[in-house]
């Protein structure tokens, strides 16, 4: 191989390298934001949305090896899921959720990833009788059993 061709090859390797990266990164975008969405519905089920239950979802989405690569928009993210919330109460998150969680129905392992996160951060204090009926919704959303998740 030539000088050309050798300077040719290393661009096309980092070029696509770069591009399985953003590949990467968007397919993992649903999983961020159905985290995220997911947390806020069913944290705010109870009429409430806590402090200690967004820094628990950014602690637990942050600490997702799936999701190490988003850095700072992890907490834009969540800061507009906040404003989202403040602006438009639980209806908007609910309706949020429902689309973001859905998109991940076709992905088991995905799913699963963002059921075990809302239910850790659901689980902060307890899990009352509403967010036992928001975490069967999002369980359903995903096309997922909400007994693999949470006891009876």
């Amino acid at each position: 191989m030539g000088v050309w061709g050798a300077l040719l090859g290393k661009g096309f390797k980092k070029k696509s390298a770069e591009v399985q990266a953003e590949m990467a990164k968007k397919v993992n975008r649903d999983l961020l934001q159905g985290a995220i969405y997911g947390c806020f519905y069913v944290a705010s089920s109870d009429g409430e949305l806590g402090d200690d239950e967004i820094k628990k979802t950014q602690k637990l989405i942050n600490g997702e090896p799936l999701m190490k690569g988003f850095g700072a928009e992890v907490g834009t993210l969540i800061s507009q899921a906040e404003e989202s919330y403040t602006e438009g109460g639980a209806r908007i998150i609910q309706r949020r959720a429902k689309k973001e969680l859905s998109e991940l129905a076709h992905d088991p392992e995905q799913a699963d990833i963002v059921m075990t996160i809302i239910c850790t951060v659901a689980d902060e204090g307890g899990i009352g009788e509403a967010e036992r009926q928001a975490l069967t919704s999002c369980a359903e959303w995903m096309n997922l059993n909400i007994k693999d998740y949470i006891p009876s």
